[in-house]
């Protein structure tokens, strides 16, 4: 194999290292002072790698990343194509656990390889991994020369999206406060079509295939916002109505296991009703980025086909979609029942038309399920069994909390506080108090059939089972 730090160059044609190369084709970087800046891949090269086996680092959650000292230049050519990477100096790269350290450098692929529905594909870039995804912590630029204005799109596990996104700027400053560290956009620069994005994948370009059927050319993905009145809402949940500019901001959702939510969502089609392809509701979802690697919850409409409901923590009891039309929107109604608790996740929806135009809608931190209430009858005698005798029906004498709180969070007094409030003065950390507590225990508690240290002995318990 070819190391890199050993031919002292800037500037690499692999064409010149692996005419000596008898094993695969990759190269090696030995050191992280490294002072290469430009890689050339050509058609005659197959398969060709980067490896940072050597300046490797294990993070503390397991995954691995390296840090890159130079902006490095990684240039793909065919007689008939070429695409420009430019990686920023001191970029950070990051992989999964698995990472070896190897990264596939920039190789055209046969345009059949990606699936841009009726568009005609014009050119398959494959950078990165090929089963996986890296991410970087700076932006990355590609530029796809000589191809202004043409469709660009991303694939990963056969699933393409439509980058539709546009830049505000040709600039990396521009990009990450437009971005914010994550996802992609496009711009056209001169005469390039060039992509911004902070993970490394299969990216190709389209063009809209002439005749083909519906709105031919479309570019335009469907919209949460796009004719739209003031009392028209793209999501509703439980039968509250939010705007987007108010999913940022919404109060958590808690529901029990057993009992279930129901979400809908509303959007502007341009081609209407018929031309939405894919809805899909992903749910113990930690961002805005999908995997697609089957470790995700997802319930997914296809037109034409069966609901169909990836469960790889088997969360989902049942789940329906059903699609319908209001006036000139397309309507989904989600109807989720969940089998287990789930932490407090985000909410993402991803949306594409007949041409693979994309769209997301993302709620953050709004779902959590909890365990189904247990009944007095089903909880342990010694928190829910009413006392049959007591010696002195009387207050403690030296009481742990205050009984005014008591009387104004179990409904004893004019004013009133909320569970949270109540918990805060009792120490314990929660939002929710089973109402079971409220009309049992608390009413126990206040006729002196039981003790305050009791009382908060049956808190601790139901706290520690996640209850509370």
């Amino acid at each position: 194999m070819s190391k890199i730090d050993e031919y002292c160059k800037h500037t690499l044609d692999l064409r010149n290292i692996f005419d000596e190369v008898e094993e695969k084709e990759e190269l090696i970087i030995t050191s992280a002072s490294t002072t290469l800046t430009k890689i050339t891949v050509t058609e005659e090269t197959t398969d060709p790698k980067l490896n940072f086996e050597n300046i490797l680092i294990t993070e503390i959650d397991d995954t691995k990343s390296v840090t890159y000292p130079n902006p490095l230049e990684l240039d793909t050519t065919t007689p008939e194509l070429r695409v420009g990477i430019d990686m920023p100096s001191g970029i950070k790269i990051m992989g999964d656990s698995d990472w070896d350290g190897v990264m596939l450098l920039p190789t055209f692929k046969d345009t059949t390889t990606v699936d841009a529905g009726t568009n005609t594909v014009t050119a398959v870039i494959e950078v990165g991994l090929a089963d996986k995804e890296l991410t970087f912590d700076k932006p990355v630029r590609l530029a796809f020369a000589g191809q202004a204005g043409e469709q660009v799109s991303f694939e990963r596990n056969g699933i393409s999206t439509t980058i539709s996104t546009i830049c505000d700027d040709d600039l990396e400053s521009a990009v990450i406060a437009q971005l914010g560290g994550i996802g992609e956009c496009t711009i056209t620069s001169g005469a390039d079509q060039v992509i911004w994005t902070f993970h490394y994948t299969t990216f190709f370009t389209s063009t809209p295939s002439s005749g083909s059927g519906g709105s031919s050319g479309d570019q335009t993905p469907p919209s949460f916002v796009t004719t739209f009145g003031e009392t028209e809402y793209p999501l509703s949940i439980n039968g509250n109505s939010y705007r987007l500019d108010e999913l940022n901001n919404l109060i958590p959702e808690i529901i029990q296991t057993g009992e279930p939510v129901k979400l809908q969502i509303k959007m502007y089609e341009n081609g209407g009703m018929q031309n939405i392809q894919h809805v899909s509701l992903y749910a113990n979802q930690h961002g805005e980025r999908i995997l697609n690697d089957l470790s995700e919850t997802v319930i997914t409409f296809e037109n034409g086909k069966n609901i169909e409901i990836i469960d790889p923590y088997n969360l989902i009891e049942s789940a329906t979609i059903i699609p319908s039309t209001q006036t000139n929107k397309a309507v989904f109604d989600f109807e989720v029942t969940f089998s287990k608790e789930m932490d407090t996740s985000d909410l993402l929806f991803r949306v594409w038309d007949v041409k693979r135009n994309s769209v997301d809608l993302f709620v953050p931190e709004f779902l959590t399920v909890i365990p189904a209430e247990p009944t007095p009858e089903t909880v342990e005698s010694t928190i829910l069994q009413e006392p049959i005798t007591k010696p002195d029906n009387v207050m403690d004498p030296e009481p742990i909390f205050s009984w005014e709180k008591l009387n104004e969070w179990a409904g004893y007094s004019e004013s009133s506080i909320s569970d949270k409030k109540f918990l805060e003065h009792l120490g314990i950390d929660g939002d929710r108090i089973p109402d079971w507590v409220k009309q049992n225990n608390a009413k126990w508690l206040k006729n002196g059939l039981i003790t305050q240290d009791e009382f908060m002995i049956a808190l601790d318990d139901l706290k520690s089972r996640g209850i509370i």
